[in-house]
């Protein structure tokens, strides 16, 4: 199926049993989210060029009585802004040129983010794409090519997320300043100054294991740059969460661990630069 210059003014679904080989879209607009509900499937791909995700805001907030939809009264659930969760057919994901758009109204049942968790992909990729919402890759398999670069994105969680360092292009300059979040109860992203407040260590180790995924992805890939970027924001997580727990319990492992973290800060950059620890 292919779908070119076309507006969606109500929500995409597509529902179990929907079956095929392959769907695009180019220069396509969703006005109430994109569903693939699991028992869906599709053989081979999934492409969007030049497409634009967005929420009606108003009917969020103002739910007119639709008999074709079921909305009667008050709106009990909204879709995501684009949902494919818990996709186990391995197939390709494309988004190129994409821009998904923020949605500022409040609703107090639903989080309008990008879900695409528990599934597995041949290839994933966003490129040149503008996400201004969150985007869950938490559990994601890909087993080929992953590829996220000259996008924009506000917050992403990957928690135990599995792809081919050898065969991927992951641009640091993406996920800087704190853009990797986790995962709390299912909703809420949370990323490294979040995790600090909340001083749980499940949650600092989980965010920490995504970090050093990242870190030995570039270092595998060669790329010092990016691999020095990562680690010292990794570190500088780190270093505010040991603070922390010198506060709650003072102990000489913890403050030595801590200690270390902030001289290789001051002196060399986390042991990343040698040049400013050799000035």
């Amino acid at each position: 199926m292919i779908f070119k210059d076309c507006v969606f003014k109500g929500p995409f679904i597509c529902p179990v049993g929907t079956a095929g080989q392959f769907m695009e879209f180019e220069n396509c607009t969703f006005e109430r989210g994109f569903s693939i509900m699991e028992g869906a499937s599709f053989a081979e791909h999934l492409y969007f060029k030049n497409c634009t995700f967005k929420y009606n805001e108003y009917f969020i907030t103002n739910p007119r009585v639709n008999k074709d939809q079921f909305n009667i009264g008050e709106l009990r659930e909204c879709p995501h802004c684009f949902y494919f969760a818990k996709n186990q057919v391995k197939l390709d994901m494309k988004f190129d040129s994409c821009r998904f758009e923020v949605v500022n109204t409040q609703h107090p049942k639903f989080g309008f983010y990008i879900d695409l968790s528990h599934s597995s992909f041949k290839s994933l990729e966003f490129s040149n794409c503008k996400i201004d919402v969150p985007l869950d890759l938490s559990f994601v398999n890909v087993s080929n090519q992953f590829k996220i670069y000259n996008i924009t994105l506000t917050k992403v969680a990957a928690e135990a997320i599995s792809f081919n360092s050898s065969n991927s292009k992951v641009d640091w300059d993406n996920f800087r300043g704190e853009k990797l979040h986790v995962l709390r109860n299912g909703k809420y992203f949370m990323n490294g100054d979040e995790v600090v407040a909340l001083n749980n260590k499940y949650y600092f180790e989980t965010l920490i294991s995504l970090y050093t995924l990242f870190y030995h992805t570039y270092k595998d890939q060669g790329n010092t740059l990016s691999a020095n970027a990562c680690y010292v924001e990794w570190k500088n997580i780190e270093t505010a969460y040991l603070r922390n727990k010198l506060k709650e319990d003072f102990g000489s492992r913890t403050w030595f661990s801590w200690f270390m973290n902030a001289f290789l800060k001051t002196f060399c950059d986390y042991g990343t630069n040698p040049f400013k620890s050799l000035t």
